[in-house]
C-alpha cells in the first residue's frame, strides 16, 4: 500500500500550504513523520520529494492552511 500511494502521490496527489493563512505556527512541522516540511521565512513550506501525502499536518495546522491540492494532475484532482 505504502508503495502504491508513493507511487500515485506523483501523479495525482500533492498537499500544499495556502502560505495567506499560514502563521509559522509549526505544528506540522513536528508532526511530519518525513521531515518534509520546514519554516522558511515564518511560512511552511513542503519538500515533495520528501512528502508521502499521509495528510497528517492538515489536521494539526491550527489556521486551516494546508489542504490536499485537488487541481493537481491537470484538473482531474484526487477524489479527496
Amino acid at each position: 500500500m505504502i508503495f502504491l500511494l508513493s507511487f500515485l502521490k506523483g501523479f495525482f496527489m500533492r498537499i500544499i500550504v495556502d502560505q495567506t493563512l499560514c502563521c509559522g505556527h509549526a505544528a506540522c512541522v513536528k508532526i511530519c513523520p518525513e521531515n518534509a516540511i520546514s519554516l522558511i521565512a515564518g511560512k511552511a513550506t513542503i519538500d515533495a520529494s520528501k512528502c508521502t501525502v499521509d495528510g497528517l499536518c492538515i489536521p494539526a495546522c491550527p489556521h486551516g492552511a494546508i489542504e490536499y491540492d485537488d487541481d493537481y494532475a491537470g484538473g482531474v484532482g484526487c477524489g479527496f
